[in-house]
């Protein structure tokens, strides 16, 4: 099975590749004196290099594409500041998620690849629920998280890294946890301790409300011991618990190391409920179980094929040399 990430056209993904180098294609064009529209060149450029990307990896048979926006994820259910602050798409971003999702869509309804996209659920969801049904995988995409599911049946291409990794390492591990401890910035996603000193606010607040001088020497003291001093803070004030307390990533390594530290720290009841979040957020060999019920559903649908719309596309938006890999897609897609 050939397991495809789309992403989106704001993050690195195969749609932000190749709207990159079309816009590189139209600076060529436009000083040569040639008018192309990039809307063209980008439709041109993602067909390519998706029918290229299915010919190269057809040994692994059946081809499933994940395409799930993603915005209304369950993790928001988790943790509700996750993916809070992505950036919106540019005029030239929206221009390439309608093209490549017109694209993928048409591929869909003329061919056997299966497209999943589902409200709620994102495309690693997608990814790593299929890749442990029976067979041989290949997981093409971009970012560390996927490396997490490689074994002896799972191999992942990384588009940014332009290699395959076959086999576990240490270190996708070791990057997982910390992950696990320190949580993503790019995500929104809190350390489980995210500052290394109590803020002025909480300071003010324990003294005034409680009559508590608190330092830096007692705060992990007070915190560690009377963890209801911080959600009363948080409820008073309508500011986030998570950023009161705190470890720095020099901390967060040496904890890596030093299980004592570990089994210390998650003593903590804030920290343990913390770490428990970011582990259901990055942790995609332990879904929800109503989340891959889902996924399976909407894999097992089936659908009939009709070639024709895919020669009546090209047709349409004018496409050229793809037909030379038509045959070949036809042998194994139709």
């Amino acid at each position: 099975m050939l397991l495809i990430d789309l992403g989106a056209a704001n993050s690195s993904s195969l749609k932000a590749f190749s709207l990159i180098r079309a816009k590189n294609k139209k600076a060529q064009l436009d000083a040569l004196g040639k008018v192309v529209s990039l809307e063209h060149l980008y439709r041109i450029d993602f067909i390519e290099t998706f029918t290229k990307l299915l010919i190269k990896y057809r040994e692994f048979g059946e081809v499933i594409i994940a395409n799930c926006e993603g915005k209304e994820s369950w993790r928001k259910r988790v943790s509700a500041n996750y993916r809070s602050k992505e950036k919106p798409f540019t005029q030239e971003e929206e221009m390439a998620e309608m093209i490549s999702n017109e694209i993928v869509s048409t591929f869909k309804s003329a061919t056997k690849i299966k497209l999943i996209n589902l409200k709620g659920i994102e495309n690693r969801d997608v990814i790593a629920s299929l890749s442990r049904t029976e067979g041989k995988h290949l997981i093409y995409a971009v970012g560390n998280i996927y490396k997490q599911l490689v074994d002896d049946n799972v191999g992942y291409y990384n588009i940014s890294d332009a290699k395959i990794v076959r086999d576990q390492q240490k270190e996708t591990f070791h990057s997982l946890f910390m992950k696990f401890l320190m949580g993503d910035v790019r995500h929104s996603v809190k350390s489980i301790m995210a500052n290394s000193e109590p803020s002025p606010a909480f300071v003010k607040h324990m003294k005034k409300k409680h009559k508590i001088e608190v330092s830096k020497e007692n705060f992990f003291h007070l915190v560690s011991t009377a963890p209801h001093y911080i959600e009363q803070y948080a409820l008073e004030t309508e500011k986030n618990p998570y950023r009161l307390i705190g470890m720095n990533s020099g901390k967060a390594k040496k904890i890596v190391v030093d299980h004592g530290e570990i089994k210390a720290l998650l003593n903590n009841p804030l920290a343990f409920r913390n770490h428990k979040v970011n582990k259901q957020l990055y942790d995609l060999r332990a879904l929800p179980e109503i989340v891959e019920t889902a996924i399976f559903q909407e894999y097992m649908k089936l659908e009939i094929p009709n070639y024709k719309e895919l020669a009546a596309y090209f047709e349409e938006k004018r496409v050229p040399a793809v037909s030379n890999d038509m045959s070949t897609l036809h042998s194994f897609l139709m």
